[in-house]
């Protein structure tokens, strides 16, 4: 039997007003236990007895509560820590809790909630029941530490992206950021296709002017928020950009260099605040925005869009073989204009056959909606869909969400192993490159002399000279998940080492100072 009761507000409001502004409290709800047993309460009695009472009724409920398993993260809530304002009270059966998730957006919380609840209401003493949810901090990387810049309280990017053109990836990252938002979570959206940017035919806001955060140092820029979503593209920053009969005018005409540019700008001087999930509508192709994404923020995975057509397939993998090479994981691959279901006959039709991917169902409606600057998503919930309130699309775009946001759960929490530790022994005059493996470690020591002398892009050995004598790097710059640039005495700076070429080299030092020590001495 469920009952709400006047101790539960009192409690709730407790355990909110501590969670601090940036905690979202989702629905508390109270199991009454004493209906469905009739056990007499521990006596919490006075001084010693009371306190060896209650500390033994708070091991029983996190002892229950270790049972409760995270289906998501596949550990129990008690070592992920999503246990949290545990509050027991034996001597009248009260005991309450909250449950600290990374996301009200989890797709499993409604269940671990109600099992945690289910595990406190089966204790022998316990007749009152709360657990309240709410979503913890963002933080990236699993010590806690932040982006650079504006990206500082964004715990995930996630970037949808294809290497072709008119798959319908621009309508993917819309409805898939607002599918998220619409299960809780906290999300941004950021148009990057600078050359043709989508999002300001996508979504029509009632304001969209760009305004400068006035209580942040740096000044940074404040995204549009539209239906609970922050939103940035520079199609707000420069009107023209991507818009018929513009002349040219504007962010159509840059060359890759100043791309690059703005593109670091807008990702890393806006003041997304705090974030589950910033989604990047990505441009078509593997060029220099690509990589300027993976190298101004460590991306948590990628959303690749495809169609069912064969060629569009080679190209899809061609930009998954891109990923990989950055370290950045695939979290989902979307088949998109996969089928559309005749309303007249009540037949599917695949147009362009079976396809090779998972499948996302586009039809007229999808496009209309986007056109009209209303995604299908947010359609769905002002009540334009079908009878139940929803579109089949719509449910397609929620089950994608949802999957995105468990594998980027489990890519936060079991992270793939550290990239390589880089840094310059000025005394030794090598570079260390340190890789840390689950069972061992290697350690390879390079001249920086020989790196001079080399391709960073292929690390074979070049005709150049090497620099000068006293010439030494100064900085090493990480990018991203993959990479390191190292910056010279004399100024070199264009040099951008991927942690495979810096391994293969030192592996190939290594080896011939291998064969030349195991060599016969001279006669």
């Amino acid at each position: 039997m469920w009952k709400i009761l006047p101790w539960l507000a009192a409690r709730q409001g407790a355990l909110l007003r501590g969670s601090g502004p940036s905690m979202t409290a989702a629905a508390s709800r109270l199991v009454d236990a004493s209906s469905r047993r009739q056990n007499r309460p521990l006596s919490s009695g006075g001084g010693d007895d009371g306190a060896r009472a209650i500390a033994e009724a708070e091991s029983s409920a996190l002892a229950a509560l270790a049972q409760v398993q995270d289906p998501v993260l596949e550990e129990d809530v008690v070592t992920l820590g999503q246990v949290q304002e545990l509050y027991v009270n034996p001597a009248n059966g009260v005991v309450t809790m909250t449950l600290t998730v990374p996301t009200l957006a989890h797709p499993a919380l409604r269940a671990v909630a109600a099992r945690c609840e289910a595990a406190l209401a089966a204790l022998p003493w316990a007749r009152r029941v709360a657990v309240a949810t709410r979503a913890r901090r963002p933080r990236y990387g699993g010590d806690g530490t932040a982006r650079a810049g504006g990206l500082a309280g964004v715990e995930h990017v996630i970037a949808v992206a294809s290497c072709k053109g008119g798959v319908g990836k621009s309508t993917v990252a819309v409805n898939l950021a607002y599918a998220l938002a619409a299960r809780g979570a906290r999300v941004g959206l950021l148009d990057a296709d600078v050359y043709g940017p989508s999002l300001p035919t996508l979504i029509q806001p009632a304001d969209t002017t760009l305004r400068v955060a006035r209580d942040k140092p740096g000044k940074l820029l404040v995204p549009i928020e539209h239906e609970g979503v922050r939103c940035l593209s520079f199609g707000y920053v420069n009107p023209n950009a991507g818009v018929p009969g513009a002349g040219g005018h504007g962010a159509a005409v840059m060359r890759g260099a100043m791309v690059s540019k703005v593109i670091t700008q807008l990702l890393v001087q806006t003041d997304w605040g705090e974030l589950d999930h910033l989604i990047v509508d990505m441009p078509p192709g593997t060029g220099d925005i690509h990589i300027t994404l993976c190298q101004a923020a460590a991306l948590t995975g990628a959303v690749v869009v495809t169609t069912p057509q064969r060629l569009s397939y080679v190209d899809v993998v061609k930009g998954i073989d891109m990923f990989a090479a950055l370290r950045v994981p695939t979290l989902a691959v979307v088949e998109n204009m996969a089928y559309f279901d005749c309303a007249p006959c009540g037949a599917r039709h695949r147009p362009f056959g079976a396809g090779h991917a998972a499948r996302l169902a586009q039809d007229a409606r999808v496009a209309e909606a986007s056109d009209g600057g209303v995604p299908i998503v947010l359609a769905d919930a002002r009540g334009v869909g079908g009878a139940d309130g929803g579109s089949d699309e719509g449910r397609v775009y929620a089950a994608l969400a949802e999957a995105v946001v468990a594998a980027a759960l489990r890519a936060g929490h079991a992270p793939p192993a550290p990239p390589p530790s880089v840094a310059y022994d000025a005394a030794a005059g090598v570079v260390s490159v340190k890789i840390i493996g689950a069972t061992s470690a290697r350690l390879f020591r390079i001249p920086a002399a020989e790196l001079r002398r080399r391709d960073a892009r292929t690390g074979a050995a070049t005709g150049r000279a090497a620099a000068a004598a006293g010439t030494v790097p100064t900085r090493l710059d990480v990018k991203g998940n993959y990479a390191v640039g190292i910056v010279w005495s004399d100024g070199h700076h264009g040099d951008i080492w991927s942690y495979d070429v810096l391994i293969r080299v030192g592996e190939e030092l290594e080896a011939a100072a291998a064969a030349t020590a195991a060599a016969p001495p001279p006669q």
